[in-house]
Order: C-alpha cells, then sequence, then structure tokens
C-alpha cells in the first residue's frame, strides 16, 4: 500500500514512514525512545537518597519522588525532555529495589510518643555523628535549626467587664503567615533570625526594630522551600556561624522538604557542614 494509506492505519506520523521508506533513517542505529532525564550515575544518586531517607523513616510518595528528581535535574541544568511521572515509571523498572508500598498505620498518639528503639537509635546515630567529626567537645560548633509560621493577625483576649463596658482591643487585621527561621548552638549562642516575607518587593518597615543582623527575604506565600533555605545557609548561616577553615560544624534539623535535597549533601561537605536530620 502507499506511504499515505499505511501512515494513516498505523498511525504513523507519514514524513517518519516516508524517511524509514527512502532509506533516510539507519535502522539499526535509530533511538526507540528519548535520552533519559538524568544520567545512570545521577539516578544513583538518587536511589542511594531514597533508600536513605527511608532508613531513617521519611518516605517519599511518588509525586514527592518525581518533585525530588525535577529538583535534581534543575541543579544539574538539565531539562526534561519526557513526562516526569512517565520517568518515574521507568525509573522504577531500572532499579527494581525500589517499590511503590503501602505504609502500615500508625495512630497519632503512637506517632507521638514513637518507640524506645526509633528514640534510641536517633541518639545512638547523633553520638556517632558527633563523635565520627569530633565535635564532642565543641558544643559551639553544633547547632539546631526550626522554622516557625507567624500570623500577623493579633486574637484579641477574653475580658472580664460589664456587657456594657467592655474595653475594645487594638488588632493589626487579617494577614498573611511569615516564616521565621531561628538557629542556636548547645553552647547557648543564636545565630541571627532570618525571616521570609509574602510578597513580591522588600519592604524597609518590614525589619523596623529588628534585632542585630536579622535579615528577610520575600516569596509570593511567605512559606519556606529549597530556594529559601538554600539563601539562609549560603548567604546567612555561614556568615554568622562560628569555626575556622579546617572545623566543621553539625546542624541538627527537622525533615521538611524545603531541608531535603539531593544536591545538598555535596554543598555541605564542600563547606564542613554536617546535615543531621
Amino acid at each position: 500500500m502507499s506511504v499515505k494509506k499505511a501512515a494513516k492505519i498505523y498511525n504513523v506520523p507519514i514524513t517518519t514512514l516516508r524517511n524509514r521508506v527512502l532509506g533516510k533513517v539507519d535502522h539499526a542505529s535509530a533511538l526507540i525512545r528519548k535520552h533519559p532525564m538524568i544520567t545512570h550515575d545521577e539516578e544513583l544518586k538518587l536511589v542511594h537518597h531514597i533508600k536513605t531517607m527511608a532508613g531513617y523513616g521519611y518516605g517519599y510518595t511518588r509525586q514527592e519522588c518525581v518533585n525530588l528528581a525535577s529538583d535534581f535535574a534543575v541543579q544539574l541544568s538539565k531539562r526534561g525532555n519526557i513526562s516526569l511521572m512517565k520517568w518515574l515509571r521507568g525509573f522504577l523498572k531500572r532499579w527494581p529495589e525500589l517499590k511503590v508500598l503501602q505504609p502500615k498505620g500508625l495512630e497519632n498518639a503512637r506517632a507521638k510518643m514513637a518507640s524506645q528503639s526509633i528514640v534510641s537509635s536517633y541518639f545512638a546515630n547523633l553520638k556517632s555523628s558527633i563523635q565520627q567529626h569530633d565535635l564532642l567537645n565543641k558544643p559551639h560548633l553544633s547547632f539546631h535549626l526550626d522554622e516557625k509560621g507567624l500570623t500577623t493577625e493579633h486574637k484579641p483576649p477574653t475580658l472580664v467587664a460589664s456587657s456594657h463596658d467592655c474595653p475594645l482591643a487594638v488588632t493589626s487585621g487579617k494577614g498573611p503567615t511569615v516564616t521565621l527561621i531561628g538557629c542556636g548552638s548547645a553552647s547557648g549562642t543564636a545565630i541571627p533570625p532570618f525571616f521570609s516575607f509574602p510578597g513580591k518587593r522588600m519592604n524597609g518597615s518590614f525589619l523596623a526594630g529588628k534585632s542585630p543582623g536579622a535579615a528577610a527575604t520575600m516569596n509570593d506565600s511567605g512559606w519556606s522551600n529549597h530556594a529559601i533555605f538554600r539563601q539562609y545557609l549560603v548567604e546567612h548561616f555561614v556568615k554568622y556561624a562560628p569555626g575556622k577553615d579546617n572545623e566543621k560544624c553539625l546542624i541538627v534539623l527537622d525533615g521538611h522538604k524545603s531541608h531535603v535535597s539531593v544536591g545538598w549533601t555535596g554543598w555541605a561537605r564542600d563547606h564542613k557542614i554536617i546535615l543531621f536530620i
């Protein structure tokens, strides 16, 4: 049959089929799929990261794995040329040790209390890290970092008064959330606070009356994310953290998604920072 008819019947692009028929494409060397988004060795880093975090009790959903790979590709200055969910299906086939599993349910009360083995394992790992990096007697180099969402809306308190003469309470009105990133060392010293304000442009009045060294950035929501956490470490924490050329420091932080990134391990290693999730 004609090329046009065959292309229509078998749903093949007519140009592709014509090039094959005319011998313009070498069948032996023709690609049957596009190049993967990242290389085999780069995927191996993702596999190691996912398995390590699972061992710490932090599991990723399929969408979070896709987001993790996308962020990693951006850090590598690469752009995926296929659907990320399609990439995930191929990724799981290429790495059969990773499976999509249904986690066991755990009651909220039990989760809050945690188990003795998990708590003991956490402190054993922390002690091992402190000893491994020679930080046991250096509390000024051991830090704890956390974030807090602050609302600018003031809720009036309840008052004891006459129903006819109840005083008014001045409020700031409804407002968006501001994120505060705080960090302090085991010796009692604190890194100046760092804020994330919602909006597009920084207003000088936002930091009016700030404590010495406090800084801020802006983003659409005011919540922390990968970019803000990176900015905090690169531009703020390193600026104020003590330590000489060959001294390491430890940062204890939670497993919030804005703190966990494949590319961070290399950056932290280069700057002698141990990130303990």
